[in-house]
């Protein structure tokens, strides 16, 4: 018999409510308990040196906070220093300096806003340092909204978001006057994007303003949305504690979603058209194309003019030329402008772990980096790159030893254009269909050999999901045109995510006899 699709209902939907206990606290996935933004109660407090000021309202609060903002000189020979507690910003630009000060204020407002998203939802707290907390963006621009033809300058972040919030607000109206609410168009300058609802619209937009969402309270980070925010402490917790693992990597997560996520990394969709390499995602097409196909460098550093693909090496080069940033091996004279250096160092140098090694799985050879196991390969073994690569790629084995990827997935599109199939649109590079990344259960009945989906396909199981489904386990599955390919195995027992996300809908298997089987656990890998 096949699969009918289905919603779950929400979680404890059917069962009686209790109240929270320490067991309520562990990691688990569940959808987060929102009120409207223009709804939630703020506690905000001046954090100004010596100023005791306090407010609930935000408009209020922003402008008690701009009567803080120094007078400088026109000339700018005044540089003054950013008198926010632990602030340590100075600036000598009078509009730079405004900028800065005002956006100390909206970052207490999504603070606040975060503090009572977790109390709300009785959330993990933050485990991380609170030295970032008052690290504020680069605000060396004015900000400008460009919807429209707007091209208005500001620099109180808290009025441009409500600015841009109104625009949408306007539409919206001219929109629903005209009947033509139905299809909303973002007017955002060289932007295209069309949603069906307000919402979307608004979430779609705060990507062109940057505007952020929550602020984490303990280290400070900005997330553009509350969900974000949820992922950072969950991420925190004990790697003992995360029960689903990725069948592929072996990387653990705390939550089915976040593995559901991760899986998608693993299914290259897009395909270079000038040498046939396929990637995951849009972004990493595009950063394989500047690097392999263009020699434009148009990011140069502002000390030394070296040019860089993209502004993130440029600025990890720019901490080089600043010897405050240098970090120092406590033990050995080794130093890194790179924290995540010094950390590899510790643990490869000093902590007595045994080493990574990259391993050749066809010999016993084994090498320090994966640069000189692909030149073995390549000269020893005689084996070929893939398609569009430079160099192997190698993942981390359960001994903790690197060995050649040897499994690689592609969506069904993606194939058919690798293996010479249908052809594909002009472009620099072409996107196939979007997988599904689907949740399976069999229920008490025989495991059936088909599915069919909510638009009327009719999908052979593979027998490994078949055999998956036996034991009783939820198996993700990757639903790729005609083709279903096994994902991994997580734990049946567990609540789903968000019932209202679409990646939650489960498949249902209604049938005879389930066959026996060896039980599987939520992190088992296959």
């Amino acid at each position: 018999m096949p699969f009918r699709i289905r919603k779950r209902a929400p979680p404890g939907a059917d069962d009686e409510e209790k109240p929270p206990s320490a067991e309520s606290r562990r990691p688990r996935p569940h959808k987060l308990i929102g009120i409207r933004r223009t709804k939630e109660k703020l506690h905000l407090k001046c954090g100004w040196d010596g100023c005791k000021y306090s407010s609930k309202k935000m408009e209020l609060f922003n402008s008690h906070v701009g009567e803080h903002v120094p007078v400088l000189s026109a000339d700018g020979s005044d540089y003054v220093r950013c008198r926010w507690e632990d602030c340590d910003h100075y600036s000598s630009d009078q509009r730079e300096l405004r900028r800065h000060i005002l956006y100390h204020a909206f970052h207490r407002k999504v603070t606040a806003i975060a503090r009572n998203v977790q109390r709300r939802n009785d959330m993990l707290p933050c485990q991380l340092a609170s030295g970032e907390l008052h690290v504020m963006p680069e605000l060396s621009d004015p900000f400008r909204c460009l919807w429209d033809g707007c091209d208005t300058e500001f620099d109180d972040p808290q009025a441009y978001y409500w600015h841009v919030e109104h625009h949408i607000d306007c539409y919206y109206e001219r929109s629903a006057k005209d009947n033509s609410q139905a299809s909303l168009k973002c007017l955002w300058q060289d932007c295209s994007l069309t949603v069906a609802i307000q919402y979307r619209l608004k979430e779609h937009v705060r990507t062109h303003s940057q505007e952020k969402w929550a602020a984490c309270p303990k280290c400070g980070n900005l997330f553009s949305c509350n969900q974000k925010f949820f992922d950072h402490c969950i991420r925190q917790v004990p790697v003992e504690d995360m029960q689903y693992q990725c069948s592929h990597c072996l990387k653990r997560f705390a939550t089915e979603r976040l593995l559901r996520n991760h899986i998608r990394n693993h299914i290259n969709n897009y395909r270079c058209t000038v040498c046939g390499m396929t990637c995951p995602s849009p972004g990493s097409l595009n950063k394989h194309i500047a690097f392999r196909h263009s020699e434009a460098a148009s990011f140069a550093c502002s000390i030394c003019s070296r040019g860089f693909k993209t502004d993130w090496d440029r600025n990890k080069h720019e901490l080089t030329h600043d010897p405050s940033r240098r970090t120092y091996c406590p033990t050995c004279p080794y130093s890194t402008v790179e924290p995540s250096r010094l950390k590899i160092h510790m643990k490869t140098k000093h902590t007595g772990v045994p080493r990574s090694w990259y391993r050749c799985h066809l010999c016993d050879a084994k090498y320090g980096k994966g640069l000189t196991l692909t030149q073995h390969l390549k000269r020893r073994h005689h084996l070929a790159v893939p398609q569009g690569h430079v160099r192997f790629n190698y993942k981390r084995d359960k001994d903790g030893q690197y060995r050649l990827q040897t499994l690689r997935y592609e969506s069904l599109d993606v194939a058919e254009q690798v293996l010479g199939g249908p052809a594909e649109p002009a472009g620099a590079g072409a996107a196939s269909a979007e997988p599904d990344v689907l949740a399976l259960t069999c229920g008490e009945g025989e495991v059936p050999d088909t599915i069919t989906t909510d638009d009327g396909r009719e999908l052979r199981l593979p027998e490994r999901v078949r055999v998956a489904l036996g034991t009783g386990a939820r198996v993700l599955v990757c639903v790729t045109g005609e083709q279903v390919q096994l994902l991994a195995l997580t734990d049946a027992s567990q609540e789903m995510d968000d019932p209202d996300d679409p990646d939650s809908v489960m498949m249902v298997v209604e049938g005879g006899t389930a066959p026996p089987a060896a039980a599987a656990g939520p992190a088992a890998a296959h």
